[in-house]
């Protein structure tokens, strides 16, 4: 006799820009901004099934629900690209940093910023568990001092729970607060296995006044006097004290050159240009699916960028919009 019961493969079941559909997995998905992205993901990836990243634009208060759906997104993204993407990146928005935040995903063949567990890659639903959030509150307004916090707070999660930084955003619900994602390794445990992975890291803070050519050179000093490689940057602002940004480093030997550019003016205009039509057609700036479109410009612009010249995304730093935020590549 035959089991009474049949595994159903995963179906997608979208309508127009996501406002009615469920990822199924034989329970009924619930609707958030993370779970209507979905048809985003899948129409982008469609057009694009050579693209190397995608950017995802959410509200803060989205990331838990991020979470929740990232082993789906990790999924809808191999049926499309045959590759692995993972979150490398998260940064408040440049297009609103209070209550935004963007999320860019990219193939785990042309990424070093975490080193991902063997038993994670050929597994998925592994590999999405394996991405955590944290809450930290800083007891200081003192950057510098905010700064100890943040790189004792990271050290002590690393060794006592194999975590490792991906990335943080200021949290709008909460005083001093970040919102910070990880990726948990296993390989952190015993010193004496040959899988452990060391974790030296160490944390700059610099104002947002510090220029785009002042943060070229800050990392690129880092990488040659002592093989520190940029892990990650979280952007902080402080009632009293202003923005601050905390670049985090990991001494890792690489032989790495980082550029730092602008946003480019055409990507402004054209986001300006959405804001128009959405004033036209009685949309506001929050919503889906005018954050998709720009989604859709930045993914198509760093993808096509990292084609040109060779080099990979691996930060931004956000300060107040796009015209005075920048992007950092590697080569």
């Amino acid at each position: 006799m035959g089991n009474c019961c049949t595994t159903r493969d995963r179906e997608i079941s979208l309508d127009a820009y996501g406002k009615d559909y469920y990822y199924e997995t034989g329970q009924k998905g619930f609707k958030t901004e993370v779970s209507k992205s979905l048809l985003y993901i899948s129409q982008y990836l469609d057009s694009n099934r050579d693209a190397q990243m995608i950017v995802l634009s959410y509200q803060k208060n989205e990331m838990k629900n991020f979470l929740q759906s990232l082993s789906s997104i990790i999924t809808i993204i191999k049926s499309k690209t045959g590759q692995l993407f993972i979150p490398t990146v998260i940064q408040n928005s440049p297009i609103n940093i209070n209550n935004e935040m963007l999320i860019t995903l990219r193939s785990i063949e042309k990424m070093d910023k975490i080193s991902i567990d063997r038993e994670a890659i050929i597994d998925d639903s592994m590999l999405a568990r394996s991405f955590i959030t944290r809450d930290m509150q800083f007891l200081t307004s003192e950057p510098e001092k905010q700064r100890d916090q943040l790189l004792n707070d990271l050290r002590n999660m690393y060794n006592q729970e194999g975590l490792m930084i991906v990335g943080g955003v200021q949290d709008p619900g909460m005083v001093n607060n970040l919102k910070m994602l990880f990726y948990k390794t296993q390989n952190f445990k015993n010193t004496d296995q040959s899988t452990y992975q060391s974790y030296d890291i160490k944390i700059h803070v610099y104002p947002d006044t510090t220029t785009q050519q002042e943060f070229q050179i800050i990392v690129n000093q880092a990488q040659v006097e002592s093989n520190s490689q940029l892990r990650s940057v979280i952007s902080y602002e402080d009632a009293k004290k202003g923005r601050s940004h905390f670049l985090i480093f990991q001494e890792y030997q690489a032989d790495l050159i980082y550029l730092i550019t602008d946003y480019p003016d055409y990507l402004h205009e054209e986001y300006q240009q959405v804001l128009r039509d959405a004033i036209l057609g009685a949309k506001t700036p929050n919503d889906l699916v005018l954050k998709q479109q720009y989604s859709e410009k930045m993914s198509t612009y760093m993808n096509v960028q990292e084609k040109r010249s060779g080099n990979r995304v691996v930060e931004c730093i956000t300060n107040n919009s796009l015209a005075d935020s920048f992007i950092i590549y590697a080569q």
